[in-house]
């Protein structure tokens, strides 16, 4: 891709059509397994995120998604989730036309595409695992396989089951479509929606942080800024508004995908199905927070997946470990609401 190497170009159809070729003739002309090209395909999504704007990337993704490079419908809608979670952002526009590659995805049996990502991730880090010097690595590569079949079940169990979603609240803005609890608008999400959750509130209070410290990082934070220096920034930026977890309910029949390439947990949702349960400012407008008060000079050093250790340490000063500690029960009354 040598001759796309700009940062975040505008490509146009006969540009998008040729970049598409490029990776699909690279992908041909080697003996990949079906692992391998899944594998080869996103991590050039991959790039191709880092150095396209939004709407070219999208163009690429939908072009790709259509060819007819895959074994199956199964294996295709396998990239396209992982693509998705590879390179999502909070770009409304980009929000959308994920949000309808999604629906427009053919509807797949889904124990038997659970069975097809549970082989592909057991291969994938197997692979790595084995090619690993590093012994604390290929533990944890094994971990992650152990962990999807868990997570499998719970994705296969045809019932509500209970996911988070960490998310930007900006000033004045109304998170439900409706405050009225008998309404079924109660349970629609408005500010911070999006298609990315998670089934682990840990991993979601994460996410609450991360949008907030990209706009910063924007304004002159980087990954060693203190937290009193984003606490002033964010001051003088309008877009930064209150750190927030929300909790939410799906039925598993309407899950789109599972991805856990980065462990976190991920689920894809179309927001229409996920019902906004509760949430939780977790901080104020100038993203003062207790958590981020005692223990933020760390938090803001460490992959969020590594949080859960050190807001577990914090016991009962920290809200999210005395809440959240069960799934959310769903009543008949409020499944009719839904």
């Amino acid at each position: 891709m040598e001759n796309y190497k700009e940062n975040k170009l505008n490509l146009n159809k006969q540009q998008v059509t040729e970049y598409i070729n490029r990776m699909v003739k690279d992908c041909s002309e080697e003996e990949l397994t079906w692992n391998e090209k899944i594998t080869y395909l996103v991590v050039n999504m991959r790039s191709c995120f880092e150095e396209v704007e939004n709407a070219t990337f999208i163009k690429v993704l939908e072009n790709l998604v259509k060819r007819n490079i895959f074994d199956d419908e199964y294996q295709r809608k396998l990239f396209l989730s992982i693509a998705i979670v590879s390179s999502n952002s909070n770009d409304i526009q980009q929000q959308a036309k994920l949000k309808k590659m999604m629906r427009e995805t053919p509807t797949l049996r889904n124990s038997t595409f659970y069975d097809v990502c549970s082989k592909f991730y057991k291969e994938k880090y197997s692979q790595l695992a084995k090619e690993q010097s590093n012994p604390k690595y290929a533990s944890e590569l094994k971990d992650l396989v152990k962990n999807f079949n868990v997570d499998a079940s719970i994705l296969k169990s045809n019932r509500y089951i209970t996911i988070y979603r960490g998310f930007n609240t900006r000033r004045d803005k109304q998170i439900r479509y409706s405050n009225r609890k008998n309404d079924s608008d109660y349970f629609r999400q408005n500010e911070g929606a999006g298609i990315s959750f998670t089934l682990d509130k840990f991993i979601a209070y994460g996410f609450s942080t991360s949008h907030q410290f990209k706009l910063l990082r924007k304004d002159g934070m980087g990954f060693t800024t203190s937290y009193e220096m984003m606490k002033m920034l964010a001051t003088k930026n309008k877009s930064v508004g209150r750190m927030t977890l929300g909790r939410y309910v799906v039925h598993t029949d309407n899950i789109f995908a599972y991805v856990n390439t980065r462990r976190e947990r991920e689920v894809l949702v179309d927001p229409r199905f996920a019902k906004l349960i509760d949430y939780k400012f977790v901080s104020d407008l100038g993203i003062n927070a207790k958590e981020m008060e005692l223990i933020g000079q760390t938090l803001c050093t460490v992959d969020y997946t590594e949080w859960e250790k050190y807001l577990k340490r914090l016991g009962n000063q920290s809200w999210i470990n005395t809440h959240y500690k069960n799934d959310y029960r769903v009543t008949k009354k409020i499944e009719e609401l839904f």
